[in-house]
């Protein structure tokens, strides 16, 4: 054992030895790298800094500038240079300038005469002679005339003007006239100020310089390195970033990023160059309005202190030495020790000694075999009860899943055919004999048309609630409100048939659920009990809050039911289907199921009380809402006339939607397409276009975006569609109407949504 020992012992020797020659030199490498990645990131952000930073006490003085070059004195004397009048205006705009500006100068240059005007507040503002005289022939006046050349309105120029005495960042503005250029207008700011702001305010290892499109050093701490009056030199005598790198390559690099940045000023470039001798990382970015490049120099191997990381690598090697130390002492008493122990033991069992009792520790892997063994036994044995629970759970789910395929399957062969084939058979019958046709038979269409949308409705809803897909919004309502509004929708079904429908909602009866599915419920149970109560009987609608819920009752006293279909009432089941009302009214059963689906959903509880013969009472529960703020509800429909585009490609919902269009009196034209929508807009102005989603040739959703984008952003767009609003987001994820009408078109659900969009409460 103790030559396992001395083993081990050498291997963590060599281990260590090898660990801190890896650590010390990819520590190195590694030390390198993260500089150089930091270094391109902070370079990055270091020249877009120091171009905000510097372009700001420019900016102002060239939009200064500028504006005094476009000025109408200064224009008008530069073509009239010998009018006193217009000289003495040009003088007072240009006195007017000089206090705006941070260096208190100006200086104006005229190519009429030649004469170049300073004035600093050092003399008389009111003097009107020339400082001096520019002659094309002196290399220190090719300043002005290489301006006038410039294609840029405003340039920067450093010099040192002679004349003048004075070291300045010079703004030359072209006096642009409709005669052509006639003068330079500017002022300046002196340039060791900038260079003492902007330039010289940097840390170590880090620099800052500023160059023009060719190259030439505009700004630098080392006025030494500076190409002052570059505008006035030719090319090969001016002093070049270029000439401080000696490879080609890093050159053309520079070449490349200057001009790509020209077309793209909003970014930023950053390069690894050799620059007289030292490795530097380059941020560069162009000022536009200035026409000069912000370059950022980070020496790599300066800019960061790499003493800094010194601690680090000392605390390193004593967390190595101290990780092996733990390590081997770990590994001796949980290994070593225990393997000594275990071949004593061994050696008692190879000479007969059965009587041993091995020591069965927590951390003893050897003593736990046995009890690991067992316990994976009972492992086995809870996942094999788990496994077949969940067998039976996938069982019971499938049994659901085809009892509901079956219903579906059942409604569809019974409840939708039925209806379908007598439509067709009365259709066929308009067809060929319309005399024939009487009032019954149109009456009877329009309650089957009727009751095939109410039970398509039910179907979609029933299937995206099966597939997971239905979405709840919870907010606070009135159900009195509610109530009112299914009761004026079954009002005409109740007078019918003659049944009373009351309602007895307690006021403060609000609840917190989502609207819509909450609508539906109340449907189905009033509808229900209207259809199982005879003519002369009564509905009644209650609802009353409770601690934390809100309880409704809907009360009838009709037929009642035996306590078989009770018990099956909410169930899905191939054997459960819907009785004959008292007026032999027939049902799918699909409401009752939507209605348990609903108020689940909703966190509530449904159930039914009845008794044969004397009625039924069904009820549900909701959670407690709080009373909510609502707008006053219209109680007007009356419109101004509007003209409405229709889009449309079906002719049946066009007709239904026309109709309701004239019964509101609003105008409309019809398109077929979202093409033709857009070559109406083009022709006719529109107050509102209702757009169908699915068409040929253009759809809604490609045509109301190019209608804002092209033709009017504020028109109004609806959309008129067979889709609900989430079967819309998943079939157009990019649609984004402000109203989503269903089809057929309802007359007050449009007039609703045309108020409520003209008044801002859509």
């Amino acid at each position: 054992m103790k030559r396992i020992q001395s083993k081990f012992i050498a291997f963590m020797a060599l281990a260590l030895s090898l660990t801190l020659s890896i650590a010390f030199f990819g520590g190195k490498a590694l030390l390198h790298q993260i500089e150089m990645q930091l270094g391109v990131a902070f370079a990055r952000k270091q020249v877009l800094y120091d171009k905000e930073r510097s372009i700001h006490p420019i900016l102002r003085e060239l939009n200064l500038t500028h504006k005094l070059a476009q000025s109408a004195p200064v224009m008008h004397w530069s073509l009239f240079e010998s009018d006193e009048k217009a000289k003495i205006e040009a003088l007072s705009a240009l006195e007017v300038f000089r206090q705006e500006t941070a260096d208190k100068s100006y200086f104006i240059a005229l190519t009429l005469s030649g004469g170049l005007y300073f004035y600093n507040g050092e003399q008389s503002p009111n003097s009107d002679l020339p400082r001096y005289r520019l002659d094309t022939k002196k290399q220190e006046d090719l300043w002005f005339y290489n301006t006038l050349k410039q294609e840029k309105p405003c340039l920067l120029n450093v010099d040192y003007n002679e004349t003048m005495k004075v070291a300045k960042v010079w703004i030359n503005c072209v006096i642009l006239t409709p005669q052509g250029p006639k003068g330079v207008v500017g002022t300046g700011f002196d340039l060791s100020y900038f260079i003492n702001q902007v330039i010289d305010d940097q840390e170590q290892g880090i620099s800052n310089l500023f160059i023009d499109t060719k190259g030439a050093i505009q700004a630098h701490r080392d006025r030494g390195m500076i190409d002052f009056n570059s505008i006035s030199k030719v090319e090969g005598s001016q002093n070049l970033l270029f000439s401080l790198l000696a490879n080609q390559d890093e050159k053309e690099e520079l070449k490349r990023q200057m001009a790509r940045l020209q077309k793209e000023p909003n970014d930023s470039a950053t390069l690894v160059l050799e620059i007289n001798g030292g490795q530097y990382i380059v941020g560069l970015a162009y000022i536009p309005e200035i026409g000069w490049y912000n370059v950022s120099l980070l020496q790599v191997g300066q800019w960061v202190d790499q003493s800094l990381f010194a601690p680090i690598g000392g605390l390193l090697l004593v967390a190595l030495l101290l990780l092996l130390g733990l390590s081997f002492g770990m590994i001796k008493i949980l290994i070593l020790d225990r393997l000594a122990k275990l071949d004593q033991g061994v050696a008692q069992v190879a000479k007969g000694n059965y009587d041993l009792v091995w020591e069965k520790t927590a951390d003893d892997e050897i003593g736990r075999l046995s009890e690991n063994f067992a316990a994976m036994t009972k492992t086995i044995e809870s996942y094999t009860k788990d496994l077949e629970q969940k067998v039976l759970e996938r069982t019971a789910e499938l049994t659901v899943a085809n009892q509901t395929k079956d219903k579906f399957f059942s409604i569809i062969s019974h409840d939708l055919r039925g209806p379908t084939g007598s439509l067709a058979i009365i259709l066929n019958e308009v067809v060929s004999s319309p005399s024939d046709i009487d009032q019954e038979m149109l009456s009877g269409m329009q309650v089957t048309t009727k009751n095939l949308y109410n039970l398509l409705n039910q179907l979609l809803d029933w299937a995206r609630s099966q597939q997971g897909k239905l979405e709840l919004n919870p907010v606070d309502f009135d159900l009195n409100k509610a109530v009112s509004e299914v009761m004026e929708t079954l009002k005409g079904q109740a007078n019918q048939k003659g049944v009373v429908l009351i309602d007895q909602i307690e006021s403060g009866s609000f609840a917190k659920a989502d609207l819509a599915t909450v609508a539906t419920v109340l449907r189905n149970l009033v509808g229900n009990s209207l259809k199982f109560t005879p003519s002369g009987g009564k509905v009644e609608i209650r609802a009353k809050p409770m601690d934390q819920r809100v309880l409704v009752t809907i009360s009838d006293n009709g037929l009642g039911m035996t306590e078989e279909v009770r018990s099956n009432l909410f169930k899905v089941g191939k054997n459960v289907k819907s009785s004959l009302g008292t007026n032999k009214e027939e049902g799918s059963g699909l409401g009752l199921i939507l209605c348990a689906e609903f108020v689940a959903r909703n966190q509530g509880e449904i159930g039914v009380d009845s008794e044969l013969g004397k009625g039924s009472q069904f009820w549900f529960t909701l959670p407690k809402g709080e009373q909510p703020t609502e707008l006053p509800e219209r109680t007007s429909w009356e419109l101004k006339p509007i003209s409405v585009l229709l889009v449309e490609d079906n002719p049946i919902h066009q007709q239904s939607s026309a109709k309701a269009l004239e019964e509101l009196g609003f105008s409309y034209e019809t398109a077929n397409n979202g093409a033709e929508a857009l070559a109406w807009l083009k022709r006719v102005e529109f107050d509102l276009v209702l757009m169908d989603i699915d068409m040929p040739i253009m759809n809604g959703v490609e045509a109301t975006r190019k209608i804002h984008q092209e033709i009017k952003p504020s028109l109004p767009i609806f959309a008129l569609s067979a889709y609900n609003e989430q079967e819309m987001k998943e079939a157009h994820p990019g649609a984004d109407f402000p109203v989503h009408l269903d089809k057929p078109l309802e007359p007050r659900a449009l007039a609703k949504a045309w108020q409520a969009c003209q008044t801002g409460q859509q």
